[in-house]
């Protein structure tokens, strides 16, 4: 019983460790959580150069400090595998990301 139930913890841990985010997807979010703070929410089923492009209409100053970032991510995220040394650019310029005051 006892092996059983360890059998079933570590099932279970693997796959917890497995849907966990990638650094891309955690550095995004946290620039999404920032942007929702400011009030300014994406919507589920908005890709990120949409919501750039969205924001821009709305508001250009957190528009404009967001489009590089947002090309930057979509690139790395569905494009050719990128040099390691570009995604820590830009995970570096993602974790420093502040939204603007228009």
């Amino acid at each position: 019983m006892s092996a059983w139930l360890l059998w079933i913890a570590w099932s279970l841990r693997r796959l917890a460790r497995a849907s966990r985010p990638d650094a891309l997807a955690r550095a995004w979010r946290r620039i999404d959580q920032r942007l929702r703070r400011a009030g300014h929410p994406r919507a589920p089923q908005e890709g990120v150069l949409d919501y750039c492009a969205r924001l821009a209409r709305s508001h250009p100053a957190a528009a404009a400090a967001l489009a590089p970032l947002a090309r930057r991510y979509a690139l790395l995220r569905y494009g050719p595998p990128a040099p390691e040394a570009e995604q820590r650019e830009f995970l570096r310029t993602a974790w420093r990301f502040r939204v603007p005051h228009a």
